[in-house]
């Protein structure tokens, strides 16, 4: 009986004899790949893979790509020798790592929608890293290749808490932007991407020095960026968050004003029926909830109400965006509650605190700030009414807040202050 690589290799002269891909996706040939695939692989064996999954896709379109090719297409590209290769041509194997790109972004699309396992994501992280490593340095999509694949790992981050995928989030968008050529104008996105990372790290590890080039490469893509108005929206909404943090780092009022604008603009260039409205939304409900919290603003604290809503509005459980919408929205209310008295207000700001935390899996970076905005509506709520019940478990959420947060979490010493001076309200 011939072995795996025998059959494929019958199976690729077959193909190459007529050009008819049923040779190469036979049941028994799809089967010989991928035992190869799930196997170390000798680089002729990687190169029998990569043409029995690659070249029916990058000649003829013959199918659609499955995640378990892409699962043995990513194998088996760093064992391949292109200086050894028999049967793919240098043209074709670029083609090949193009089709991958391609489905590796309509893979990522049906995930955007949110409540996507973290193996799945982990499934796009390791087809991302295998392109960027089997493209040459010099390949003219490499940069967007690395931005892609930090955007990846960033997502993976906040669904694991695994701080290993983080840092390399930061290398792989370090490294893609230091190869964009300045005068690129796909420059500006990839900078802000890059802003964006950077910005995680700073909330995970408070360097100030990751905030400050967050806010510097935010403000500098979005000001020099003159190509698509989507692309424009995305980059005006990416900009609150540093601006945000900035200000409730330095207490720098101009910032968060700036902040504020930055994510009205965003939802005033949005489209009707565009699918990332919501999260335009929720970046406004932050930004508005944490200026008003600090000048008692109503009008500002209602929009930051108005916000939240649109940003939970049509966002289903189990997703993590759910959760976060629902968290930042419980807290707008919470401040509204702080500045009107309103009860009914504020019994609403502990229910949708309660829903963000019990949707939310433990080893999500997000979930010591929403333990943290529940324990703060809870307080509230204590305050108001005097209800015992609801200062225990306020104490309880800023316990739980205190143990996810890592070293270095950026709130990690207002939750112990919030926590201490909760405590003596017990007797």
């Amino acid at each position: 009986m011939p072995s795996p690589a025998q059959l494929l290799e019958q199976a690729i002269a077959a193909f190459a004899a007529d050009g008819d891909p049923s040779a190469l996706t036979a049941g028994e040939t799809q089967q010989a790949a991928h035992a190869l695939a799930s196997s170390p692989m000798t680089p002729q064996e990687a190169e029998l893979v990569l043409v029995t999954f690659g070249l029916p896709l990058v000649r003829l379109g013959v199918n659609q790509v499955s995640p378990g090719e892409l699962d043995a297409i990513a194998a088996a590209l760093p064992v391949f020798d292109q200086s050894q290769a028999r049967y793919l041509e240098p043209s074709d194997f670029n083609r090949l790592l193009d089709r991958l790109d391609r489905a590796a972004r309509t893979f990522r699309n049906r995930l955007k929608g949110g409540g996507a396992e973290p193996v799945a994501w982990a499934a796009l992280a390791r087809w991302r890293g295998a392109l960027t490593a089997a493209a040459s340095a010099g390949h003219p999509k490499m940069s967007r290749w690395l931005i892609s694949q930090a955007s990846t790992l960033r997502t993976l981050f906040r669904v694991t808490g695994d701080r290993s995928t983080l840092d390399a989030a930061v290398a792989a968008a370090r490294r893609g932007f230091e190869l964009t050529p300045r005068d690129k104008p796909f420059w500006c996105p990839i900078a802000g991407s890059y802003g964006q990372t950077l910005l995680v790290l700073h909330e995970q590890t408070g360097d100030l020095a990751a905030l400050e080039l967050s806010l510097q490469l935010g403000r500098r893509a979005f000001a020099e960026f003159e190509g698509l108005d989507h692309v424009r929206v995305a980059m005006a909404s990416a900009l609150v968050g540093p601006l945000m943090r900035h200000y409730e780092v330095t207490g720098d009022t101009a910032a968060a004003e700036e902040g504020v604008a930055m994510a009205r603009l965003a939802l005033q260039l949005s489209q009707p029926g565009d699918p990332d409205i919501r999260s335009w939304a929720g970046n406004l409900c932050q930004a508005a909830t944490t200026l008003a919290r600090a000048t008692g603003d109503l009008a500002l604290a209602e929009e930051a109400v108005a916000a939240g809503q649109t940003a939970v509005a049509g966002r289903e459980a189990p997703a993590p965006s759910h959760a976060a919408a629902l968290s930042n929205y419980g807290y707008a209310l919470h401040i509204l509650a702080h500045i009107t008295g309103d009860l009914d207000t504020r019994r609403r700001a502990v229910a949708m605190g309660r829903e963000a935390v019990d949707l939310t899996p433990r080893t999500d970076p997000g979930k010591p700030e929403q333990a943290n905005n529940l324990a703060e509506a809870l307080y509230g709520l204590y305050q108001a009414t005097g209800d015992t019940a609801a200062l225990e478990e306020a104490i309880s959420a800023w316990e739980l807040a205190l143990e996810l947060a890592p070293e270095g979490y950026l709130g990690r010493e207002e939750y112990m202050e919030r926590l201490a001076a909760a405590k003596p309200a017990r007797a």
